[in-house]
């Protein structure tokens, strides 16, 4: 069961780099990024689970790289849009440990003799326990104040940081409390 904790462990790293990353990003460059998960997945998956791969998985992996490549030239091109370099490398650094998650969860698949479900199961709940250690630690890191780029006469007081640390649960906890909808939102999608 400790096991299961590397990959939610994994999960949650990469899950807050790719949704930091949304903020300095094009939601677009995002998901043409995704494509690179794949890529990688195949190639660690071939070097540590030595996993045959054929040619037409030769094929689509490189048809993927190409798409990547276009998607990388056109947001060097395109300096004015909204996607930054650091936006990028979060993102790029947040799929870059989402396929080492899932050749982690192969392995503990392959194994140990342990029921799927089983193995989610854990590995949710160390999940649970990692995303609630981070709420708490990150209420406590003061960030900078950062300004978007956008009408700062319509949106002053606009930063990537309003609360002058890196979280605020007791906003969400606010809106929880005050908005039956959201919080029958969350409810369904955690039955």
């Amino acid at each position: 069961p400790l096991l299961c904790a590397i990959p939610a462990l994994c999960d949650t790293v990469a899950s807050a780099f790719i949704y930091n990353g949304y903020n300095f990003a094009a939601v677009s460059t995002v998901q043409m990024l995704s494509g690179l998960r794949v890529i990688l997945t195949a190639t660690i998956a071939k070097l540590f689970l030595h996993v045959p791969l054929h040619i037409h998985h030769f094929v689509g992996l490189v048809t993927m790289f190409g798409g990547l490549l276009l998607v990388g030239l056109a947001v060097y091109i395109d300096r004015s849009g909204s996607s930054t370099p650091l936006g990028i490398v979060m993102i790029l650094i947040g799929y870059i440990i989402m396929p080492i998650q899932y050749v982690i969860e192969e392995k503990l698949f392959k194994t140990y003799d342990m029921n799927p479900r089983e193995i989610v199961g854990y590995e949710g709940a160390a999940g649970i326990i990692f995303s609630g250690l981070m709420l708490v630690i990150f209420q406590y890191i003061p960030c900078i104040r950062m300004r978007l780029e956008g009408d700062f006469d319509t949106y002053p007081q606009v930063a990537f940081c309003p609360y002058d640390r890196m979280e605020e649960s007791t906003v969400g906890f606010y809106q929880l409390a005050n908005n039956g909808i959201l919080l029958g939102l969350i409810l369904v999608v955690l039955v």
